[in-house]
């Protein structure tokens, strides 16, 4: 029986079955269309999942000071405050094989100011590896240099949701802000990052160098930080690099 014959065959069984040839064939699209549909998902749903983790940074470890007993009661992670900046230039140092860029993090939090505007905010103080740690580019402008770090220089980068609600559609860029009261000169705008995995706003943040945060906004003499950031170059380095 040749091809012809064969494709004579088929069509007239299925002419004579016309309803069983059709739900034949539904039940065939439907459960490709399911797989397809399931597929798709799960790859969406991935895709989601590994831009949010790039979105914290670039193979990112956070560094956090150990816990401390006080009155009997242990305050947990992050409770002692025994990591300083020399820390995070000795993580660097001395794992360099596996580190690609550190970034000392010192929190504040404040109301914010321009002319009839204000906006209460969180501010983050860094070095000037922020950027590569957190693979987070500006919108415009530019970030402070290791000078202004190293000299406590009173500047600041806007997140996007920060410059919005000071500025609206003006430029930010070379304006003056308070910050606590203080001025501070803003000198850039990062790009919109969006929310994070716990939904915060990753946007509503000033960044300035953390020398400035301990001594114009905190006023301590002190060289310890909140945590460490570390960039790794590979997430399979993890566990060794901890």
């Amino acid at each position: 029986m040749n091809f012809v014959m064969i494709l004579k065959v088929a069509l007239r069984a299925i002419w004579r079955n016309k309803t069983r040839s059709l739900l034949t064939a539904l039940g065939i699209i439907v459960g490709i269309a399911a797989v397809i549909a399931v597929v798709a998902i799960g790859q969406g749903a991935s895709t989601m999942m590994v831009k949010q983790i790039n979105s914290m940074g670039n193979n990112l470890v956070m560094v956090f000071p150990a816990s401390r007993n006080q009155g009997g009661v242990r305050t947990g992670a992050g409770g002692a405050q025994t990591l300083t900046a020399e820390d995070a230039e000795a993580i660097k140092r001395e794992i360099s094989h596996y580190v690609s860029s550190v970034t000392p993090i010192v929190r504040a939090a404040g109301q914010v100011i321009y002319q009839e505007n204000n906006w209460s905010t969180s501010v983050q103080g860094c070095s000037v590896d922020f950027i590569d740690v957190r693979n987070w580019q500006l919108a415009q402008g530019i970030f402070f240099d290791k000078s202004q770090e190293r000299m406590g220089k009173r500047v600041c980068i806007l997140g996007k949701t920060v410059a919005d609600n000071l500025f609206g559609d003006q430029d930010p860029v070379g304006k003056s802000i308070r910050i606590k009261n203080m001025p501070f000169k803003v000198l850039g705008v990062m790009e919109k990052k969006g929310s994070n995995n716990f939904g915060q706003d990753q946007d509503d943040i000033i960044l300035t160098p953390y020398t400035t945060v301990k001594r114009v906004l905190q006023k301590s003499i002190f060289n310890n930080v909140n945590m460490i950031f570390v960039s790794l170059y590979s997430l399979d380095d993890t566990e060794a690099a901890k």
